[in-house]
């Protein structure tokens, strides 16, 4: 198998239980899997960890401040259930003209069957909310829009740079938090 799980502690792991090199760069094509005690801090402490996913993205400064000025625990919101990496494919103008294909990333908070951007959220409200990998959605616009979901795969890569691009645009000043995220 082309997979490397990420636990709970921030580790990347082979197999069962073998750890990656301190040189991960060399993972970054694998199919990621997540244990199920992950959270966003795992995310943060794979970062410490690996400090080489640092060099991918100048998003990770302001990022890692944020999360080492916040708690060591109970960094959660009632507003959310858990954190969710998202793919999209969208078949624009499928019946005609030029039809073009755009593959995206998403990352969004999630409680129940509803989704909201992580931009109106803390930090502090985000980092131990439980950490999922979703389905891909698959949307067709044409004379009428339909959306499919399907079971799919993540690569390391996929998930070190989405969270980090999403994050960046999270977390807006605490006095101009607004009272109620937008669900999208």
């Amino acid at each position: 198998m082309n997979e490397i799980r990420l636990a709970g502690d921030g580790r990347l792991l082979e197999g069962s239980s073998q750890e990656a090199p301190k040189s991960p760069l060399l993972w970054l094509g694998r199919t990621l899997v997540l244990d199920g005690d992950c959270a966003l801090r795992s995310y943060f402490l794979m970062l410490d960890r690996y400090e080489a996913f640092c060099q991918l993205s100048p998003f990770f400064s302001p990022c890692i401040e944020q999360y080492r000025q916040a708690p060591d625990q109970g960094c959660t919101t009632s507003r959310l259930d858990f954190l969710e990496l998202g793919k999209t494919v969208e078949l624009i103008g499928a019946t005609g003209g030029h039809p073009r294909l755009e593959i995206g990333m998403t990352f969004l908070g999630r409680q129940g069957d509803d989704a909201y951007d992580l931009k109106d959220f803390q930090m502090e409200e985000l980092l131990d909310l439980p950490l999922r990998l979703g389905q891909l959605k698959h949307v067709v616009f044409g004379d009428q829009v339909d959306a499919l979901h399907f079971e799919t795969s993540y690569g390391l890569f996929e998930f070190v740079d989405a969270v980090v691009w999403y994050l960046s645009f999270q977390g807006s000043p605490a006095q101009c938090k607004l009272r109620s995220a937008r669900h999208v």
